[in-house]
């Protein structure tokens, strides 16, 4: 049922998140900036998008992770993750943030960046539409920085799908 109301844009994940070391390596690491990203984008995607280079398997867990570096102050950090937003496409197919207790979404320790853990429903793993190319998810993250007054950025990172 959540996976539905993602998918009609009706909810999104707000989140609880800790503060940890982010394991993930620079192939699941997107560095956003001020620039759009470059990559051309299909599927109701935002232009101007970013994308990890690795590719995520219906079966993996591994961490991902979005560094925001580029958009904070030297002594600005990430005071929270306001939202993680999978996109209908993705929500559609059983795409989702893994909120379980070790996978849980983190702001690294230095605070210039985030990691979150995805998940494929088990009833969506063998899908034809992660065979082949697969299929690119939007994921929307919006934060909110340490700074007086605070800002928010919001990004998109894509995500793609696919049987490895």
């Amino acid at each position: 049922m959540l996976t539905h109301l993602i998918a009609l844009g009706l909810f999104a994940t707000e989140i609880e998140a800790g503060v940890g070391a982010v394991t993930a390596p620079s192939e699941r690491t997107v560095i956003v900036t001020t620039s759009p990203g470059n990559a051309a984008r299909g599927g109701n995607l935002p232009i101007g998008s970013f994308a990890w280079t690795a590719h995520f398997d219906p079966s993996d867990r591994a961490p991902f992770a979005i560094d925001w570096s580029a958009l904070l102050a030297d002594d600005e950090t990430i005071a929270e993750i306001v939202r993680l937003t999978i996109s209908a496409t993705g929500a559609a197919l059983g795409v989702e943030i893994d909120e379980g207790a070790e996978r849980l979404p983190i702001i690294d320790t230095e605070g210039k960046k985030i990691q979150m853990w995805f998940l494929v429903d088990d009833a969506f793993q063998g899908d034809a539409a992660f065979a082949g190319g697969g299929i690119n998810v939007g994921v929307a993250a919006l934060i909110r920085t340490s700074a007086d007054p605070y800002k928010d950025y919001e990004r998109t990172a894509v995500l793609t799908v696919r049987q490895q």
